[in-house]
């Protein structure tokens, strides 16, 4: 008897069209004796009411140089995205992510 699957492809489902797109810093060449790149680990996620509409959105985060990108959940359960502004000032850049709520397990 096969396992039951455990995830499913939503974004046609949720109508989710977002493609990841790492940078091509090199990390060895800053770092030769890192174990791997870190930089290659994928963008950070988190999901939040951000728009205190009662519906969960999520948060992609990005590589350094580009913008992160927040999807707003519809009331038909589908998500609309919105890019954020890309800062370039070294001294007001943040991680959006890190300003989300998180929800605790009970």
């Amino acid at each position: 008897m096969p396992a039951p699957r455990m995830f499913e492809e939503a974004h046609a489902r949720y109508q989710i069209n977002y493609r990841h797109q790492e940078s091509e810093y090199p990390d060895f060449h800053a770092e030769p004796l890192l174990p791997h790149q870190f930089s290659r680990n994928g963008p950070g996620l988190a999901v939040a009411d951000a728009n205190n509409d009662n519906r969960d959105d999520f948060y992609v985060g990005a590589p350094s140089g580009q913008a992160g990108e927040i999807f707003f959940q519809q009331p038909d359960g589908t998500f609309r995205p919105q890019k954020l502004r890309l800062i370039t000032n070294p001294k007001k850049i943040w991680e959006p992510c890190s300003l989300m709520p998180t929800r605790m397990a009970t």
